[in-house]
């Protein structure tokens, strides 16, 4: 990082091995801050949006927090998870509930083509009967064929 540093310039930030530590740790203020929100109101939600680092601005309302050189941000807002799937996807990338959510609420970014077909797959390869989980990562893979015993086919492979 030093020499990095000497030969783009740059200087050394006070504490910056504390400050990322606080945010891996989700200690940071950021994170406490998004707590006390959720548990005033119930109708906030945390979300991780994972995109490519030179991702413009997602317009989404909310409080944002950005690290991995912005190729993963925080998202709190009280928008609708269909709202943050859409804007994550425009965006080229996927989101992801971090915070508990009302139940029937989709914590996971609708998966559909090769991705749909590759988890389907691999589901079937440790959970053909579909027995655990049911509901929670993938919903609209729970019944996807059951009946017929080939899942894979039934999302298109």
């Amino acid at each position: 990082m030093r020499a990095a540093a000497q030969q783009l310039g740059g200087e050394e930030i006070a504490l910056g091995e504390q400050l990322w530590r606080t945010v891996r740790d989700h200690t940071h203020e950021y994170f406490d801050n998004a707590r006390s929100q959720i548990a005033a109101q119930q109708d906030y939600t945390l979300w991780r949006v994972s995109v490519a680092d030179h991702t413009p601005t997602i317009e989404l309302p909310g409080d944002w927090l950005y690290e991995w050189a912005g190729a993963q941000r925080w998202l709190l807002t009280n928008v609708a998870p269909s709202t943050v799937f859409q804007a994550a996807t425009a965006a080229g990338g996927h989101a992801m509930r971090y915070s508990p959510g009302p139940v029937g609420q989709p914590a996971f970014q609708p998966l559909n083509g090769a991705l749909l077909r590759l988890q389907a797959r691999l589901r079937d390869s440790f959970d053909p009967q579909r027995l655990f989980n049911p509901g929670r990562f993938h919903p609209e893979m729970d019944t996807l064929g059951h009946a017929n015993g080939n899942t894979t086919a039934a999302v298109g492979a």
